[in-house]
């Protein structure tokens, strides 16, 4: 079994130079989507405020864009910032999604989210990640997960730095026995 933090996450999740990085993803996507991280269909509970997880939240930025009660998951919490400086309605906990949440969790949350774990888990990972996740939802909840999947970029003109990019996907993915292809399929 991989380490705390996973042998395959090759990003250095606990390495402090990684919170700047995390952050500027955060604000990029923030751009992305407009400043919306639920689509507009999930949100539609306006007499009753979202309990939303993040799994893999790294810095625990996100919540900074949410009014709902939030709680935020990640492996280490080396990243965190100090809990005086967090909202009032969120809170981090140190937890490894490889494992079973605790009962507490279990069935509480309208909306489950996640963003790129495509480099975090083996394949034989997987099932036991989206079971874990999936147990975390009420009935009729949300997962929403955000991710990539090499097969579907596109540079038009091609360049020397994307093909690279693509290339170091491809051999991650098999120098790994990772595939997000095979995190999603057992969603079906």
């Amino acid at each position: 079994m991989p380490s705390k933090v996973s042998e395959v996450y090759i990003l250095g999740s606990e390495s402090i130079k990684e919170k700047p990085r995390l952050n500027e993803g955060q604000a990029y996507f923030n751009i992305l989507t407009d400043g919306e991280l639920l689509p507009s269909c999930l949100s539609i509970r306006k007499n009753e405020p979202l309990r939303i997880a993040d799994v893999a939240t790294g810095t625990g930025q996100l919540p900074d864009l949410l009014s709902s009660r939030f709680v935020g998951f990640d492996v280490s919490s080396a990243l965190f910032p100090p809990p005086q400086a967090l909202p009032a309605q969120v809170t981090l906990y140190e937890h490894d999604i490889r494992h079973q949440f605790p009962a507490e969790f279990i069935s509480t949350f309208n909306v489950v989210h996640a963003r790129f774990l495509k480099y975090a888990f083996l394949n034989m990972e997987w099932e036991g990640v989206l079971q874990n996740m999936v147990s975390l939802l009420k009935p009729g909840g949300y997962l929403l997960w955000e991710d990539s999947d090499y097969s579907l970029y596109s540079c038009i003109p091609s360049s020397l730095a994307f093909t690279e990019m693509v290339n170091f996907d491809i051999e991650f993915a098999l120098n790994y026995d990772n595939s997000i292809i095979s995190g999603i399929d057992q969603l079906r």
